[in-house]
């Protein structure tokens, strides 16, 4: 509504933690839809353990909504990480993301003014961890200086779907395949259907999990 949307006049660049899953795009069609004639950067960080060709997607996505990817690399490599923090990450505190994420990202967003910039990503309120007070302005990348909105908070799954038909927007291959999430193949926090999808689709990166596993220690279920 035309209301609701003068809250967002003064912000000239939208920076949106892209991943190239179905939420992070569903964040992206709204900003194509409503701020075309502002700076829209879809900002992916790969940390290297990426689904192979997703860098490719993404590219196949923003080329779709008009908008420029901006993809970035952490300065460090993330088995040599792991071999140094000798434990799987948690997942109440999700240092990796702080590390191959935010850490990445928030660098290109520091360089621009937050009185200008508005910070967003795909987060959904039934996607949230259980006991979050996550709200639909909550920080984004542990910014809290700058201003920040999650446009598909209050979606549900059936809205999210119907809005992703109707956009007709590129979506990553990996669902017709039986993934659940775009994240990254070797995040401990995958459900049992993820790992199954990992396990018929690339049996040789679940067979390098399993090899830290004998490292590291089995990675705990959800």
């Amino acid at each position: 509504h035309g209301d609701q949307m003068e809250r967002f006049a003064k912000y000239e660049n939208f920076i949106l933690d892209f991943s190239g899953g179905r939420d992070s795009t569903l964040a992206l069609l709204w900003l194509a839809t409503h701020f075309k004639d502002r700076n829209i950067y879809a900002v992916f960080s790969d940390a290297g353990v990426e689904f192979p060709g997703m860098g490719a997607h993404i590219e196949i996505v923003c080329e779709h909504f008009g908008v420029e990817p901006v993809i970035l690399k952490p300065e460090v490599e993330w088995w040599a990480w792991m071999r140094k923090e000798n434990q799987w990450p948690s997942l109440i505190y999700r240092k990796c993301q702080m590390v191959f994420i935010h850490g990445v990202t928030r660098k290109f967003r520091r360089k621009h003014p937050k009185e200008t910039t508005l910070l967003l990503d795909g987060s959904r309120a039934n996607q949230a961890v259980r006991g979050s007070k996550k709200t639909k302005d909550s920080p984004v990348g542990s910014l809290p200086d700058y201003d920040a909105y999650h446009p598909c908070f209050d979606l549900t799954d059936e809205q999210a779907e119907e809005l992703l038909i109707e956009s007709k927007a590129p979506l990553w291959d990996g669902y017709e395949r039986g993934f659940v999430r775009s994240a990254c193949w070797c995040c401990p926090g995958q459900c049992g259907l993820q790992a199954l999808a990992l396990q018929e689709n690339y049996p040789g990166l679940a067979d390098e999990i399993r090899r830290w596993e004998k490292r590291l220690g089995p990675v705990r279920p959800l």
